[in-house]
C-alpha cells in the first residue's frame, strides 16, 4: 500500500485508537492530525500532507481550539465538527463533505460509535456493518479513517484491549492500543493487516505543547 504515515498507516484504510479514559488517546489523536494537516513527523515517522476533518463528539470547542493553538495547530487544512449533535446517517453526510472538500487524508471519529450511531458495542453484526460501510467510504474517496474507542477495565492482551463486540479490533486494517503502566508511564503499542507493528513503547507527552514523543 501507499503510506499515509510511512509503514504505520494505510493512505487508504481504517484504524482505530483503544485506551482507557484519561490514557491520552484523544490527545494522541489530535498530536497525529497536526502532523497530517503541516507535514510533521508523528512519532519519528514521514507523514503524506493533506486535510483532516475531525468529529469531536465529547469535546468542548474553546478548550479544544486552545490545545490545538498549544500543539501549532495554523488552522489550515483542519475541520472541526464539534458538537454532540450528528445527522440521522452520519455516514452518508461524511460521503457528501468528502465529496466537497478535496485532498483530505485523514478522517477522525472521537468517539467511534458516538459517530457511527451504533446501539450496541457487543452486537457484532451491527458493527461489522457500519465498520463495512465506514471501510467503503474511506476506500471511494482515498482516505484514512480513524476511530477513537475505549478499552476494557483491567489489564488485557492487545488484541482483548477493545470494549465490545470482537468485529471491532477484526475489522480494521491497523489497531493502536496507547495505556499507562503501574508508574503512570504511557506505552504505545500496534497490530497492524500489513505495514510496520509498533513494540511496546514508552511514549512521553508535552504537557505544555500536547505532543507526544518516542521516549
Amino acid at each position: 500500500p501507499t503510506w499515509l504515515i510511512d509503514k504505520f498507516l494505510p493512505e487508504v484504510g481504517i484504524s482505530c485508537i483503544f485506551g482507557k479514559p484519561k490514557s491520552g488517546k484523544s490527545t494522541l489523536v489530535r498530536d497525529l492530525m497536526v502532523c497530517i494537516a503541516q507535514g510533521e513527523d508523528f512519532l519519528g515517522k514521514p507523514v503524506k500532507p493533506g486535510k483532516v476533518i475531525y468529529l469531536a463528539m465529547e469535546e468542548s470547542l474553546p478548550q479544544l481550539k486552545e490545545q490545538l493553538k498549544k500543539r501549532g495547530a495554523k488552522g489550515e487544512n483542519i475541520f472541526i465538527h464539534c458538537s454532540s449533535f450528528l445527522p440521522v446517517n452520519p455516514l452518508e453526510r461524511l460521503n457528501e463533505i468528502l465529496f466537497e472538500q478535496k485532498d483530505v487524508k485523514l478522517v477522525i471519529l472521537d468517539t467511534l460509535f458516538k459517530v457511527l450511531r451504533s446501539k450496541d458495542e457487543h452486537a457484532y453484526q451491527e458493527n461489522m456493518q457500519l465498520l463495512e460501510k465506514l471501510a467503503q467510504v474511506a476506500e471511494q474517496h482515498k482516505v484514512h479513517s480513524m476511530g477513537i474507542h475505549h478499552a476494557k477495565k483491567g489489564d488485557h492482551a492487545d488484541g482483548d484491549a477493545a470494549l465490545g463486540s470482537t468485529a471491532i479490533t477484526g475489522a480494521f486494517d491497523a489497531n493502536i492500543f496507547l495505556r499507562t503502566d503501574d508508574q503512570g508511564k504511557r506505552i504505545i503499542s500496534s497490530q497492524h493487516r500489513y505495514g510496520e507493528e509498533i513494540p511496546k513503547t514508552l511514549v512521553t507527552l508535552n504537557k505544555l505543547e500536547y505532543k507526544f514523543t518516542v521516549a
